[in-house]
C-alpha cells in the first residue's frame, strides 16, 4: 500500500476507520494529517459517518452451544502426565545402571580365564609341537611394548624409542621365551596357563588402551572442530543480527524540502531553480535587503517571488521580480523571470528536479551620477571602471535577457544541487562609452547541499547545509545551520573569509519572517560593514491533487 497522499486519502481514512491499518499506517496517517491540517474537515466527516456494528446474539443460540468436555480434558491430561514421568523413570534407571560402578570395564577381572579356553587354543601338545607360537606372542608383545607401558593406575605412558630401551626390550622377552620353555618341559601346566593369561591380557589391554587413545583423540578433534564451527557461527550471527538492528533502526535525518539558507538575497528557490514547487504549496516571498547603509556604495535589494506545483504542468512553476538600487539611484535594475522545473520521482524516497529559467531586465543610468569617473561595486566582490577617462555615457537605459538552469537532488534525508545562470552571457556595458568592446555579463555558478535533524518525538529540528558562488570575482563558501524549537528559527552562517550571518525568525507551517544581520566585506571600501535583511513569507494550502505526480 503506498504512503497517504491527496489522492488516496479517503481510502486511507476509510481503512483508518475500519481496523485494517497497521501500527506503523496508523502513524503515518496521523503524521500526514498533522503536516496536513486542511484534511481535519474530511476526517471529521468520514468519522461522523461511520456507525460502529453491535454484536447481537439471539437468544436460541444460546441454548445451542455445547458444552466444554472438560472430563476428556481432565483424562487426556493425566496419561500424557504419567506417561512422561515412566519416560524419565525408566531413562534414570537406564544411566543408573550404566554408571554402577560395579559394571564398568574397568572393575571387571579378565585374569579370571577358562582352563578350557585356554586348552583350545594352547594344548600342551600343540605348544610343544609348535614353540614358535611363543616367539610369534612375544613379538606381538615387543610390538605392543614398544608402544605402550601399563602402570598399576592403568595410565599409559609412551616409551621412548631409542636403541637401549629397544635392547631392553628384547633381553626381557628371550628371558621369558627360555622361562616359558622351561615350564613346558617340567610340566608346570598352572605356571604356563597363567602366563599365557598375562600374555593374552597384556595384548587386551594393549589394544583397548591404543583404542581408547585413538578414540580420545579422534573425539577432542572432532570436539574442537565443532566448537570452532559453533564459535564461527554464533560470530556470523551475531554480526547479521547487529547489521539488520542498524538498518532497521530509523534514521532522524529529514528533508521539509524548505531550507532557510543564510546567505545574502538566497531566499526561496534563488538558491537552486529546482527548489521552485519543491515544498508543493504555493509560496509568496518578499525579501528587502539594506546592503553597507550609510556608506557611499550602500544599495537596496527588494525581491518578491511567487512558486507552486502545478499538476498540469507535472512540475513547479516560478515567477519573480527583482528590483536594485545601487548609490541612491545612479544605477537601477528591474528584472523579471519565469522558471520551470519538472519533477521526477527516481523512487519513493529521491526525486530529480531539473530547471529552466528565462528572464528579461532594464538597467537605468542617471548620466549625472556623482560615480561617474570613479569606481563602483554594483555586485557584491566585483569593482569595476564607471565610466572612467573622462568618458560621457552614450545612453541611460539598456535592455537584456538571459537563461539559467539548474538541477536539484531531494532525497528523504538531504538535499544537494547546482546551478548556473547567465548562460548566454548577455551584454552589459554600462560601464564605458566603447561600444565596440566585448562586455559581457559572468557566469554566475552556485552548488548546494544540506540535511535536516528532527529528533523522533521531539518539537525541534536542525538543518545544516554548504553553500558555494562564484560570480566573477566573488568565489566564497559557506557554511550555516539552524535550530527550530517550535516557531522559533534561529541560524548562522559564515565563509572562507570570516564574513559571518546571524538570522532570528519565527516559522510556522503557514507563514514566516526572519531577520538577518550580516558582517560583509566591501572590496572597494577595503572594509567590513552591516547590512540587513528582512524576508516575509506566506504559505498556502495545496490543492488535493498538487501531490499526485510524486506520490
Amino acid at each position: 500500500m503506498s504512503s497517504p497522499s491527496f489522492e488516496n486519502i479517503d481510502k486511507w481514512i476509510f481503512d483508518y476507520l475500519e481496523g485494517n491499518l497497521s501500527s506503523k499506517q496508523k502513524r503515518e496517517l496521523e503524521q500526514f494529517l498533522s503536516d496536513n491540517p486542511e484534511l481535519d474537515v474530511d476526517f471529521h466527516a468520514w468519522k461522523e459517518s461511520y456507525v460502529e456494528q453491535e454484536e447481537q446474539v439471539p437468544v436460541f443460540q444460546l441454548n445451542l452451544v455445547k458444552p466444554y468436555p472438560y472430563a476428556q480434558v481432565i483424562l487426556s491430561s493425566s496419561v500424557v502426565v504419567l506417561a512422561v514421568f515412566a519416560i524419565i523413570f525408566s531413562y534414570l534407571q537406564f544411566n543408573h545402571l550404566f554408571l554402577d560402578s560395579r559394571y564398568l570395564a574397568e572393575n571387571i577381572d579378565v585374569s579370571k580365564i577358562s582352563i578350557a579356553e585356554d586348552f583350545d587354543d594352547w594344548s600342551i601338545t600343540k605348544i610343544a609341537d609348535q614353540t614358535p607360537v611363543f616367539s610369534d606372542n612375544s613379538d606381538k608383545i615387543m610390538s605392543t611394548e614398544k608402544e605402550l607401558s601399563l602402570k598399576d593406575n592403568n595410565q599409559i605412558v609412551p616409551l621412548s624409542n631409542d636403541f637401549n630401551s629397544r635392547n631392553y626390550i628384547a633381553e626381557s622377552n628371550n628371558q621369558r621365551l627360555e622361562n616359558d620353555s622351561y615350564m613346558l618341559n617340567e610340566g608346570n601346566l598352572s605356571e604356563l596357563v597363567s602366563t599365557i593369561n598375562n600374555f593374552r591380557l597384556a595384548q587386551i589391554e594393549a589394544s583397548d588402551n591404543e583404542g581408547e587413545i585413538v578414540t580420545i583423540e579422534s573425539e577432542e578433534t572432532i570436539l574442537k572442530a565443532n566448537q570452532n564451527n559453533i564459535t564461527m557461527r554464533k560470530r556470523f550471527q551475531a554480526g547479521v543480527k547487529q547489521a539488520k538492528r542498524m538498518l532497521d533502526q530509523p534514521v532522524a535525518l529529514s528533508n521539509s524540502r524548505d531550507p532557510n539558507i543564510h546567505v545574502p538575497m538566497m531566499t526561496g528557490y534563488q538558491a537552486n531553480f529546482g527548489m521552485a514547487g519543491s515544498t508543493l504549496r504555493t509560496r509568496f516571498q518578499n525579501t528587502t535587503r539594506s546592503q553597507w547603509h550609510g556608506s557611499e556604495n550602500a544599495k537596496i535589494q527588494n525581491l518578491l517571488s511567487y512558486d507552486s506545483y502545478i499538476y498540469a504542468l507535472r512540475g513547479g512553476l516560478g515567477l519573480d521580480l527583482a528590483y536594485s538600487n545601487y548609490g541612491d539611484g545612479s544605477i537601477q535594475d528591474f528584472v523579471s523571470s519565469i522558471t520551470y522545473s519538472p519533477k521526477f520521482s527516481l523512487s519513493k524516497n529521491v526525486s530529480f528536479e531539473p530547471a529552466v529559467r528565462f528572464k528579461m531586465g532594464n538597467v537605468e543610468l542617471d548620466q549625472s551620477s556623482q560615480f561617474i569617473g570613479s569606481r563602483i561595486e554594483r555586485t557584491r566582490g566585483n569593482v569595476r571602471d564607471f565610466y572612467t577617462d573622462n568618458q560621457d555615457p552614450l545612453g541611460s537605459s539598456m535592455w537584456y535577457r538571459d537563461l539559467g538552469v539548474g538541477a536539484l537532488i531531494n532525497t528523504k534525508w538531504f538535499y544537494t544541487g547546482v546551478n548556473v545562470d547567465n548562460v548566454r552571457r548577455h551584454y552589459n556595458n554600462i560601464y564605458s562609452s566603447e561600444i565596440n568592446d566585448d562586455f559581457r555579463e559572468d557566469l554566475y555558478f552556485t552548488a548546494l547541499a544540506g540535511t535536516e535533524y528532527k529528533p523522533f518525538g521531539k518539537e525541534i529540528q536542525y538543518n545544516v547545509y554548504a553553500f558555494y558562488q562564484k560570480y566573477g570575482a566573488l568565489n566564497e563558501i559557506w557554511t550555516g545551520g539552524g535550530v527550530q524549537w517550535r516557531a522559533l528559527d534561529m541560524g548562522v552562517s559564515a565563509n572562507q573569509n570570516m564574513d559571518f550571518v546571524a538570522s532570528l525568525g519565527i516559522k510556522t507551517a503557514d507563514w514566516s519572517v526572519h531577520y538577518n544581520l550580516d558582517y560583509l566585506e566591501s572590496r572597494l571600501l577595503n572594509q567590513k560593514m552591516l547590512s540587513h535583511q528582512v524576508s516575509l513569507r506566506v504559505m498556502m494550502r495545496p490543492s488535493r491533487y498538487v501531490a499526485k505526480f510524486l506520490s
